[in-house]
């Protein structure tokens, strides 16, 4: 009786296994080098970008905001007035209010891409470990990984003074 070829046959699955696991783990790494410029620098850089962004608008709009209160208290021959000085102090704590709202929105983005970028960096591994060709899918982690990489359009921040408007 023969034996031998039973005992090949494990010796080539597990062979076979092995080289799997290592694909599994080179590809793994390729997926994570993909996504190695994603630190805390990178995000630090989007959310000042963010908050760039929205503070030039911000800037913008207060100055218009400014003009008109102006305009509306020398209407009123109010320009020396007590209450142009509270008006002025409403105003100006409005735009506190506002930049830090500004604040916020830029650190509520950069976690919600954070996470983004991890889900994905995630899947990309979980689909490397169940691939029959784990390089097959590391292979497509750089062009994922740079689609996060690009500059994002920001929407524009809105109307940040309209209640302040409204009351004068």
């Amino acid at each position: 009786m023969c034996f031998g070829g039973s005992s090949n046959i494990g010796d080539q699955q597990a062979a076979l296994q092995q080289q799997q696991q290592q694909a599994i783990t080179g590809a793994t790494d390729q997926i994570n080098q993909a996504f190695s410029g994603f630190d805390p620098q990178f995000y630090q850089a989007r959310t000042q970008a963010y908050t760039n962004y929205a503070e030039s608008q911000l800037q913008q709009q207060y100055q218009q905001t400014l003009q008109g209160l102006y305009g509306k208290l020398a209407n009123q021959g109010l320009m020396n007035s007590s209450a142009a000085l509270q008006e002025q102090g409403a105003l100006k704590n409005e735009q506190g209010v506002q930049q830090q709202n500004i604040a916020n929105q830029a650190i509520g983005q950069t976690q919600s891409l954070q996470q983004q970028i991890a889900q994905e960096q995630q899947n990309l591994i979980g689909q490397a470990n169940a691939a029959n060709d784990p390089y097959s899918v590391s292979r497509g982690a750089l062009n994922v990984a740079s689609s996060f990489s690009a500059p994002s359009a920001f929407a524009p921040v809105g109307s940040l003074f309209q209640n302040f408007a409204n009351t004068y």
